[in-house]
């Protein structure tokens, strides 16, 4: 309780003498979506890549950049996740999420519509529901950590259990014929593209 009232006045004459300076610049989003043009005009399908942005940064930042305090930085991801991904995945990744929101927001829809009478099943559709979009949200204006990425598709996950356990969308088995080979080849198949 103390540190998170006098934290500052704690902690601010010490973190010099240890060295422990941090400073984060983040890219602005008209920059950011002039390099995402660019690596789309390079690489239009695919983009430049997962985990390049930085190269597509040092390829196609514009030149005013060089009299700002970012001349030297060099900026993994852009002011979003989005953004980024566009960059990174090109217009087949912007297509594939785009498709991934638009279901998950029927999906949020149909279940805020379709609410269960129970009181306990109503509180966990609507909080799964609501932490899904938070974190999406923030996933768009932000680029979260590993972390918290992951704790995003938990999240979405558990709504979309949710919302199957309710009746909102009916689940479906892909499993292939008893007493013929595909089993097998299906088997194969699935391993080959879990190595890969």
């Amino acid at each position: 309780g103390f540190l998170s009232l006098k934290g500052v006045q704690v902690a601010g004459p010490l973190i010099p003498k240890l060295h422990a300076e941090h400073i984060t610049h983040s890219l602005p989003w008209p920059i950011a979506l002039d390099i995402a043009n660019g690596a789309l005009k390079s690489s239009p399908l695919f983009g430049v890549g997962p985990n390049h942005f930085d190269q597509a940064y040092l390829a196609f930042k514009p030149v005013a950049v060089n009299s700002t305090y970012a001349w030297s930085t060099e900026f993994n991801y852009a002011f979003g996740l989005f953004a980024t991904f566009v960059a990174t995945q090109g217009i087949i990744g912007v297509l594939g999420w785009g498709l991934f929101l638009i279901f998950l927001g029927i999906l949020i829809v149909r279940a805020l519509r379709h609410l269960p009478a129970d009181a306990h099943e109503r509180f966990a559709v609507i909080s799964s529901v609501s932490i899904t979009v938070f974190l999406w949200v923030m996933a768009t204006i932000s680029v979260p950590s590993h972390t918290i990425l992951l704790y995003t598709f938990l999240a979405t996950a558990i709504a979309v259990a949710l919302a199957v356990k309710h009746g909102l969308f009916k689940a479906f088995t892909i499993a292939p014929r008893m007493g013929t080979g595909s089993r097998k080849v299906l088997s194969f198949v699935m391993i080959v593209l879990l190595v890969v």
